[in-house]
């Protein structure tokens, strides 16, 4: 008989460093992700995989893709203790991107 390798839930689930490496190469970035769920964590709420997964896709739409923004939405939600992440008004966004996003 054939040995089956059980796969334990832990390996096969990303830990939140490997999605975040997966994410971007940006160091700012990371660390502004890192930043974010480490609040997340003390809080109370540490968010699934699949939570941050929602996450990311939401600070892509919400950006545009500029990791500027993506940044700026980060620590926006990090420095009000937000569990979510949620769009810019237009005095947020940062210099260089204002045009991009103006309506």
């Amino acid at each position: 008989m054939k040995e089956e390798k059980k796969v334990s839930k832990k390996e096969s689930v990303p830990s939140f460093s490997a999605m975040i490496c997966g994410y971007t190469e940006n160091a700012a970035l990371r660390t502004a992700l890192e930043d974010y769920l480490t609040m997340r964590i003390k809080k109370r709420a540490a968010p699934t995989n699949r939570a941050l997964e929602l996450v990311l896709q939401k600070l892509d739409r919400l950006s545009g893709g500029d990791d500027a923004v993506k940044i700026a939405i980060l620590e926006k939600s990090t420095m009000n203790n937000w569990t979510g992440v949620f769009e810019l008004k237009q005095e947020e966004f940062p210099a260089a991107t204002t045009e991009k996003f103006a309506n």
